[in-house]
């Protein structure tokens, strides 16, 4: 079992709109490295998890911060 951290620069996406970027991606073999991650090599969008770890209100330089 392999564990990832998926990071992302300050969107304004919600949680879930970020979940349902990323599955609409990999359905669409988008070019990018967490998409192809999920449909090649042996992968599928049945594997594909997510977790949201931590909400944090703040200003975009705190946001910056703590990641």
């Amino acid at each position: 079992m392999n564990i990832y951290r998926l990071t992302c620069r300050e969107t304004g996406d919600t949680l879930y709109q970020r979940h349902f970027l990323n599955l609409s991606r990999i359905r669409t073999r988008h070019k990018d490295p967490v998409a192809e991650h999920f449909y090649t090599n042996g992968h599928s969008v049945a594997d594909f998890r997510f977790m949201g770890l931590e909400q944090l209100n703040g200003s975009d330089e705190h946001l910056k911060t703590i990641e």
